[in-house]
């Protein structure tokens, strides 16, 4: 178990951690915390009992996510945290090893502010309110930002026009339009006759940023307008009065069309999960007093919970208050205590009052200040992943009907389309990995603790030596997660990569480190002709083997990336983007290692 150093700043300490126990994989609640994560009470002058659940950062299966009343965030009611947790706690593929509460809320179903879990961008932020907002990005980062602005949240309709959506996963208003997401609950629950349309094969996860889109396969109006079960793997949108008659009047079944939320910084293209805060609390490892606009009863003391990080941990935390034996901090103290104690140089404040709760392994573990736990609208969980069966082997031909693996795409979404000349094996059915709107893309398959594995495709080559610019096309594996290719932005490509730039037909077998690329090829291998070719990389512990053609081209020693996900990547970079052609990619498989003999080939 992890412990922690004590400062001056404690007088007396807990540390309960070994006590604790958590759901193991088997489903029990015998089993301790993992090595990674350790709980500790620990009692200050204030006098205080803090609750800090940490846990080291650099251990890939633990995750920040989200939870919501019923597991959705249309719940017909608050719950209590032990039963938000227990709901989401589903061992193996996902251990809920702690939680705390998480958003500030009104009446009903109302949550302030940005949400965001799982890589699903549930709900936008609200106008003119200057919070921070405190976001885990898909490679493991955290980050704060006052407030980011939403930019855009377009719905393109198949002839191109467009119009704006005007709420993400909320109650539907006279004259708004809707757009409710699998996150929003089985149904729209809307009441009053408007239009619903039903959208089916939505390219989720949904991150701000990214181009989703769905096929029309329903058009609801009247009563049937009311309250539509949204697919599985879909999307409804719902309007009322004259925004309904936009709908009528640009949709038919059988048309696709296309959505975008967009905030501010490109960055948040990776965000796997959001919430605001009130209080920036440590800023660079410093007391964030300039951002602190409250006021003085709401900065003093009172029961707190928040979450803190460093370079190597993250903290949740709760502080009981309101009582002698615990007080609560004030923002002052809240910063103090997370400077020299923890040594956190970043951290922000939660909902905090009665609402303050953390659980551990199921069990509530500190003292609300109400006496017992409030309902909550949801819940912050530090969760552990784990897969139920060994990676096996997956394969995808990109038949004429469409994608047959999850792909994660990062900005737009990935289709099947007909090429000649046709891949070996293929049936003249390629997936292109293209933006159109220019320059980069990516797909990706797999979870960011994937360790041993190869990954292989068909990619198609085309050498062009006269072009304007040049494109790069290629696999990577052991992405740290955000997906970045071989590009100094987007997060930073950080991988082993496998690469084709076509001016020169040379070959990149190497790494990419926070956007720079290293090609460990010794003597240049190039490809002068057009044509398909197999890519192959081979990650088994530190050995990192590249192949083409089945032919191993280069075996290298490496640890730098030691786990992440497996993926196809486009980089273009030409004066316009009408010469851009993208990845083309005819087949593609990935599994664990070793496969012995001709188990390896995809032909």
């Amino acid at each position: 178990m992890l412990l922690f150093c004590k400062s001056k700043f404690v007088t007396a300490s807990l540390v309960v951690a070994l006590g604790v126990t958590a759901h193991g994989f088997a489903g029990t609640k015998s089993s301790l915390l993992p090595a990674s994560v350790g709980y500790e009470l620990i009692r200050t002058d204030h006098p205080n009992n803090v609750h800090v659940l940490k846990f080291d950062r650099s251990d890939p299966s633990l995750e920040l996510e989200m939870g919501f009343p019923f597991g959705r965030r249309n719940f017909p009611s608050r719950q209590h945290a032990t039963t938000i947790a227990d709901l989401h706690d589903a061992p193996p593929e996902t251990e809920v090893l702690g939680a705390i509460n998480a958003s500030f809320f009104g009446s009903g179903i109302d949550i302030i502010g940005n949400l965001a879990t799982g890589g699903h961008y549930i709900q936008t932020p609200d106008a003119g309110r200057n919070w921070p907002v405190f976001t885990r990005y898909d490679d493991g980062g955290m980050g704060i930002q006052l407030n980011p602005a939403l930019q855009e949240r377009r719905l393109r309709f198949s002839d191109a026009s467009t119009t704006d959506i005007d709420i993400l996963n909320g109650i539907r208003q006279q004259n708004t339009l809707v757009l409710y997401t699998t996150d929003w609950g089985p149904s729209t629950t809307t009441t009053a006759d408007g239009v619903e349309v039903i959208l089916e094969g939505v390219n989720y996860p949904s991150r701000p940023g990214k181009w989703l889109s769905g096929t029309v396969t329903a058009i609801r109006t009247g009563a049937d307008s009311r309250n539509n079960p949204i697919p599985a793997q879909g999307a409804v949108l719902s309007a009322r009065d004259d925004r309904a008659t936009v709908l009528l009047n640009n949709v038919s079944v059988g048309d696709t069309v296309s959505w975008r939320f967009r905030l501010a910084d490109q960055n948040y293209n990776n965000a796997r999960m959001m919430v605001d805060g009130a209080g920036w609390i440590v800023r660079d490892g410093e007391p964030a007093t300039s951002t602190w606009n409250f006021g003085a009863g709401f900065m003093g003391r009172h029961p707190r919970t928040a979450i803190a990080w460093n370079d190597s941990h993250g903290y949740l935390v709760v502080i009981d208050g309101r009582s002698t034996e615990s007080v609560g901090m004030s923002f002052v103290e809240m910063a103090e205590f997370f400077i020299d104690e923890l040594g956190a140089t970043e951290a922000v404040n939660l909902d905090g009052g009665g609402s303050s709760t953390m659980v551990i392994g199921g069990e509530m573990v500190n003292s609300p200040s109400g006496g017992i736990q409030r309902a909550l609208s949801n819940v912050i969980m530090l969760t552990r992943g784990g897969r139920a069966e060994p990676l096996g082997v997956e394969t995808d031909t990109f038949p004429a009907s469409g994608r047959e693996l999850p792909w994660d795409d990062k900005f737009t979404p990935n289709h099947v389309e007909p090429f000649e000349p046709a891949s070996p094996g293929g049936d003249g059915h390629v997936m292109v990995v293209h933006d159109p709107t220019g320059g980069f893309e990516t797909v990706r398959i797999g979870n960011r603790w994937d360790r041993d594995y190869f990954v292989e495709a068909w990619i198609y080559t085309e050498y062009r030596p006269d072009a304007d610019g040049t494109e790069r096309v290629g696999i990577f594996a052991r992405d740290r997660g955000n997906g970045a290719f071989d590009a100094p932005r987007y997060g930073n490509g950080n991988n082993y990569i496998l690469a084709f730039d076509s001016h020169d037909g040379g070959i990149i077998a190497g790494k990419v480190l926070d956007g720079e690329t290293t090609n460990w090829l010794e003597t240049p291998v190039t490809l002068e002709e057009s044509g398909w070719n197999l890519f192959r990389i081979v990650c088994d512990g530190e050995t990192i083997s590249y192949h083409l053609n089945d032919e191993e081209i280069l075996s290298h020693h490496d640890t730098t990336f030691t786990h992440g996900r497996a993926g196809i990547g486009y980089h273009g970079r030409f004066s316009s983007t009408t010469l851009e052609k993208g990845t083309r990619v005819g087949g593609f498989r990935w599994g664990a290692v070793p496969l012995a003999g001709n188990a390896w080939k995809l032909h």
